[in-house]
């Protein structure tokens, strides 16, 4: 139960985490300014977060919901391969 509580409160943080940088990267302004490539930094790194979030999340209630502790590690270990691939896309 302290694992699953664990990922859960990882889960939140990473959840909120993806919501302020969604937030910055709406606010550093478009065009042709100094901050610009960082606009699309921050919704690279939001979108690999909610991705991350996704997947922890459904990791986690397939463990809650006993569908499985082979599904529910599964999805939590297929998190690293995933960011592999964005990482590198």
């Amino acid at each position: 139960m302290g694992v699953l509580l664990g990922v859960l409160a990882v889960l939140v943080v990473l959840a909120v985490l993806t919501v302020l940088l969604g937030v910055v990267a709406l606010r550093v302004p478009a065009g042709p300014t100094a901050f610009w490539p960082l606009r699309g930094f921050l919704r690279s790194l939001a979108l690999i977060l909610a991705l991350l979030v996704l997947l922890l999340g459904l990791g986690l209630l397939a463990l809650w919901l006993g569908l499985g502790l082979i599904l529910g590690l599964l999805t939590l270990l297929s998190l690293p391969v995933l960011v592999w691939v964005l990482v590198l896309t």
